[in-house]
């Protein structure tokens, strides 16, 4: 049974809901201080800047009202006086640096008295530059928060009777914040929002061995892959089990949903079954190109692909069609690395080619990806056993490792939360730990929370149970 390490940490939503990211403690964006940018305007009066009011004089206008306020024929008499009309208009332009012209033909309603801030005297032999510093610095809304990686689990769960075993696939993470985890023949699920677990379902009996477990897109249907070459199939709300599909004889240790209904699954003789669960005559194709076990299935952009990793280190890749109609003319064959190869690479679909290789130099045993930071986690349970972080870049396309996380013992299966923030992982030999690896400001799920339950709705009513 499941029970807590961790009994004073536990996942928090942050303001409810299943499509919010759960956090332990997170600061709001709302708490944070923000820097306004200084107004341009030199003389803009603010609130906080007192309410007195002394009028400054410009003593420009001053000397121009000093010449106005002369008598014309007085002024012409002489132009030897002091005061003659040639000085006074020499004397004029020096201070105001303006024409003759200027000073007689200057516009009526000339302010002599202007209300305005006084401003820091100029230290002689200086120069003022009016240069807005603070704009150079951002405000915290706009500047970037630094990236913080984890480096301990924030909760971590007991998980006795855990399968010590490369291949399969024993725990799911569904889009309603649900973990699933096979521990023997029982199936025990997890709620990440009030750290309960429940027993799932018991098989009762020790010659079934559980070995893979898949929820559907919405979380609504669960899938349980058994080692005698079957696979059941139960609705998660109620726990009640709908029907089976199977081939016998091998176990099945990978299964994959598409959103129209269908589910494929592999098993160790290499042969991938495809079933229409809403149909009563389920079955849809058949296909056989492995010639090991069929370890790791999944549908891929937007359902259109289905691709198959084998242990005879071949990657099939079927388009929807050739999974529907059992034709085994087209398809792509991709070869990468194996068991002991120690890399990760990337394959274009449309053209066939190798785009990068990544090299760990360890044994990979899952990847989960994350769009927003452009980053790929890889667990390890090889020389040593951690979870390295990737980041990639667009200018030299390729990965940077950026931080490595020690685990206890060897990792085996990884998965992603609903919210992609989180991720839960088996550590051998009885641990599940969920560590906030891909963590997101409040802003990040309200922008995507309409399209987050655009993706996850359904595109088939349910499942029709087998007429008997």
């Amino acid at each position: 049974m499941l029970s807590n390490r961790t009994p004073n940490q536990s996942f928090k939503l942050r303001g409810g809901g299943n499509y919010k990211t759960p956090v332990l403690n997170g600061n709001s964006i709302k708490n944070r201080s923000r820097n306004v940018t200084p107004s341009r305007n030199m003389d803009f009066k603010g609130a906080t800047d007192g309410d007195r009011y002394v009028p400054q004089h410009d003593q420009e206008q001053f000397d121009y009202a000093k010449v106005l306020f002369k008598d014309e024929n007085i002024l012409n008499r002489s132009s030897s006086l002091p005061n003659s009309p040639e000085k006074d208009r020499i004397k004029s332009n020096l201070i105001k640096g303006k024409s003759a012209n200027d000073l007689q033909q200057m516009d009526n309603g000339i302010e002599m008295f202007i209300f305005r801030r006084n401003n820091a005297p100029i230290v002689p032999g200086t120069k003022k530059q009016n240069i807005l510093y603070k704009c150079m610095n951002p405000s915290s809304s706009v500047r970037k928060a630094k990236r913080v990686y984890p480096k301990v689990p924030v909760q971590s769960i007991d998980a006795p009777g855990m399968a010590n075993d490369y291949y399969y696939n024993i725990i799911d993470w569904s889009s309603k914040n649900l973990v699933a985890v096979a521990l023997e023949d029982k199936v025990y699920t997890f709620n990440v929002q009030t750290s309960v677990s429940t027993l799932f379902k018991d098989f009762d009996s020790n010659a079934i061995k559980i070995t893979s477990l898949k929820f559907s897109k919405d979380g609504s249907f669960l899938a349980v892959g058994l080692d005698n070459g079957y696979i059941h199939l139960f609705k998660t709300e109620t726990q009640q089990w709908l029907r089976k599909f199977g081939t016998g004889n091998w176990r099945i240790c990978s299964a994959t949903w598409a959103s129209c209904g269908l589910l494929s699954f592999g098993n160790r003789g290499g042969l991938i079954q495809t079933h229409d669960v809403r149909e009563r005559l389920s079955f849809k194709s058949e296909i056989q190109h492995h010639e090991a076990e069929v370890c790791g299935l999944s549908w891929v952009c937007n359902d259109q692909y289905l691709v198959s990793g084998s242990a005879d280190s071949i990657v099939n890749v079927y388009t929807k069609d050739d999974v529907v109609t059992a034709d085994p003319v087209s398809f792509f064959i991709l070869l990468i690395g194996g068991l002991n190869d120690g890399s990760v690479k990337f394959w274009n679909l449309s053209t066939g080619e190798m785009v990068t290789s990544v090299q760990t130099d360890n044994r990979t045993s899952s990847i989960v990806f994350d769009q927003y930071y452009r980053e790929m986690a890889t667990s390890h349970s090889g020389t040593k056993s951690c979870i390295n972080v990737w980041k990639y870049s667009a200018a030299s396309m390729d990965f940077a490792l950026t931080h490595e996380i020690e685990l206890t013992d060897r990792g085996l299966n990884m998965v992603k939360s609903a919210c992609d923030e989180f991720v839960g992982i088996l550590i051998d030999p009885d641990e599940l730990a969920f560590f906030d690896l891909f963590r997101k400001d409040e802003r990040y799920h309200t922008e995507n929370i309409e399209a987050r339950r655009k993706q996850l709705s359904l595109k088939f009513s349910g499942v029709r149970q087998q007429i008997r």
